[in-house]
């Protein structure tokens, strides 16, 4: 079996198409895991002398830069996308890989769109309020 490797796209092309698949979901979970532990685990605790605050610094302010980082990467991935299937309709791309831009656009849409809705309980509901 003679396998052939596709020189027709490079291999920055094939990294921005994963990463439009893959960042979003990716950095969702890692956010959802993150801000549990940060806002019901570490800083809410019964044992904690100071909650709501981690290192003097309020709780929802780290929420609020850990999710516009993540929503920042999810939207360079879906940029990246763009740019790819920009490349696939202008011929420098094999149109093969057309599909797999439009996922990442769409993939990465939608996980903005979820990344950012977790913008809304940090204003709306206190920390650290409930039955700790």
């Amino acid at each position: 079996m003679h396998v052939t490797r596709d020189s027709s796209i490079s291999s920055t092309g094939k990294f921005l198409l994963w990463a439009g698949l893959l960042v979003g979901p990716g950095v969702w979970m890692v956010q959802l895991f993150t801000l549990y532990a940060l806002e019901d685990i570490i800083s809410c605790t019964p044992a904690s002398t100071t909650p709501g605050l981690l290192m003097g610094v309020e709780v929802r302010t780290i929420a609020g830069a850990i999710t516009l980082t993540m929503a920042a990467l999810t939207l360079l991935a879906g940029l990246g996308s763009v740019y790819c299937w920009r490349a696939i309709q202008g011929g420098r791309y094999q149109s093969g890989y057309q599909w797999m831009a439009v996922a990442g656009m769409l993939n990465s849409a939608l996980f903005l769109f979820v990344i950012l809705i977790k913008l809304a309980p940090l204003g709306i509901i206190g920390t650290c309020i409930g039955g700790l």
